[in-house]
């Protein structure tokens, strides 16, 4: 394996048998070429193990291997006291200042600015179809056929068409939930468009 420029802390080699192999880096291996022995086996009447050595900012996990470290949760005041926010990132953590944001917005990552919080993309929004958001806030939408309920900002109920300003078929109407058909009676036909009724001849 030849390591890039970029620093790295651990590596994982995985076998076309499954076999995973993990071990931390040493600095001096960094941007060499690393050869990666197949694990040998302990015994041959039993399943190799793997023993694996994980690098700084990472952990064994219940299954045996490398996973990252939550230090923020394992060190609850591991930020100084000026940057007292700790934000776990892969193989690290990260500490910003406990900046307060207005409603709809939160602090950046350094914790130098505020910035809209999308509550669409995050689903905290109380919109019950469409969310649009917006600069510190979000708006609902409803699809075609529904529109929003009378006295709501984001609950969409059905449009009945045909109570709406007489219908939109020339005989009889099927409300439909989000859009409606219609039918004609006997002796008439229905339109390409769906909607009028023409005489049988």
């Amino acid at each position: 394996f030849l390591l890039g420029k970029d620093e790295a802390s651990s590596l994982e080699v995985t076998w076309p048998d499954g076999k995973i192999l993990t071990r931390g880096i040493a600095e001096g291996e960094i941007n060499t070429v690393i050869e990666i022995a197949y694990p040998a086996e302990e015994d041959s009447a039993t399943k190799p193990t793997l023993i694996e050595v994980c690098g700084q900012g990472f952990s064994m996990n219940e299954n045996g291997h490398c996973g990252d470290t939550d230090e923020c949760l394992q060190f609850p005041f591991l930020c100084p006291r000026e940057k007292p926010v700790c934000i776990n990132t892969y193989g690290g953590y990260k500490c910003r200042p406990n900046r307060r944001c207005n409603r709809g917005y939160e602090p950046n990552e350094d914790g130098t600015a505020c910035v809209d919080i999308d509550e669409c993309a995050l689903g905290t929004h109380e919109c019950t179809q469409l969310c649009v958001n917006s600069e510190g806030s979000y708006t609902c939408r409803c699809l075609p056929g529904f529109r929003l309920e009378m006295g709501s900002d984001s609950q969409c109920v059905d449009i009945n068409e045909c109570l709406e300003g007489g219908g939109p078929c020339d005989h009889i109407c099927h409300n439909d939930v989000g859009s409606y058909h219609c039918h004609c009676r006997g002796g008439y036909y229905l339109a390409r468009d769906g909607r009028r009724c023409l005489q049988q001849l």
